[in-house]
């Protein structure tokens, strides 16, 4: 996640910002990744979203809020790592992933509506 947050003056281009989302769902995916690992790398992300300033947004934060959507996406609906027709992953912790994804996010855009109650996941 550091490296998403560290200064930048480039915004992703030619979707860098699923590829990096990619690799972030691969490593969820993993049964051995506890509930606490899944959504702890979160924090450092909340906090910077935290100290957010008025003004544009930076490109760091626009790399991020990019990544994170997508790596969103791919949690909720699951993925395929590659172009070969492997089985589709879904991150065993997929609704503590969420709801931690959809927090984030919603700091980064504090005008959205607030986090509704979801209904129970199935797979």
């Amino acid at each position: 996640m550091s490296r998403l947050l560290a200064p930048a003056d480039q915004v992703f281009g030619h979707q860098e910002d699923d590829r990096v989302a990619l690799a972030m769902a691969t490593v969820l995916a993993r049964h051995e990744v506890s509930v606490a690992v899944a959504t702890g790398w979160l924090g450092e992300v909340r906090r910077y979203f935290g100290e957010r300033r008025p003004g544009p947004v930076p490109a760091p934060a626009a790399n991020t809020v990019r990544t994170l959507r997508s790596l969103y996406v791919m949690t909720d609906r699951g993925f395929r790592p590659g172009p070969e027709g492997q089985d589709k992953l879904v991150p065993p912790h997929r609704a503590e992933i969420l709801a931690a994804l959809g927090d984030v996010l919603h700091l980064a855009f504090p005008t959205s509506s607030d986090p509704l109650p979801r209904p129970p996941l199935s797979r």
